[in-house]
């Protein structure tokens, strides 16, 4: 019995001492296992930091992003205001540029008009000149006749006259 006493107290060491390896060797690859997790960990750690400021660093430059399109709206719509009143004061332009070659095209028929009727009344005053120019003959011309012929009839008439 002392040797199945042996034996199995051998047997219990050499199953103890696997058993006691194989948890060694099982702490063992836990210890790499857990070096390798802790590893990947950090390296994940820093992957997600980095991340974490790319994110940071987008979110930045979206509200900027944001901001500059907000400020390029205002902007927009500044300018389209500039540009209605740009076409509204150009309308404005057209409009009194057409009016002025209106109204220079009413003053040139006005100033002919005015020419047409001096000449007109500078006619008629040449003609009442050369009216009065030739009544003013005629009256001189019969005042002549008659001063030439009454003469001449009052002698008969005295000598008729005389005679009564």
């Amino acid at each position: 019995m002392e040797t199945e006493d042996r034996l199995g107290g051998a047997l219990k060491k050499s199953l103890l001492t696997m058993l006691l390896l194989s948890c060694l060797n099982a702490q063992a690859e836990s210890a790499v296992r857990v070096e390798e997790s802790m590893k990947t960990l950090a390296k994940w750690q820093t992957e997600n930091q980095r991340l974490k400021a790319d994110l940071a660093a987008m979110q930045t430059a979206r509200e900027a992003a944001e901001k500059s399109i907000q400020e390029l709206t205002a902007e927009t719509a500044r300018l389209n205001s500039e540009v209605i009143a740009i076409r509204q004061a150009s309308a404005n332009v057209l409009q009194i540029q057409n009016e002025r070659d209106t109204l220079t095209e009413d003053k040139r028929n006005l100033v002919s008009e005015l020419d047409m009727l001096k000449r007109k009344i500078k006619a008629q005053d040449t003609g009442n000149k050369e009216n009065w120019f030739l009544l003013g003959a005629g009256v001189l011309l019969g005042g002549i006749l008659l001063g030439v012929i009454l003469p001449r009839l009052s002698w008969h008439k005295k000598n008729s006259w005389d005679t009564f």
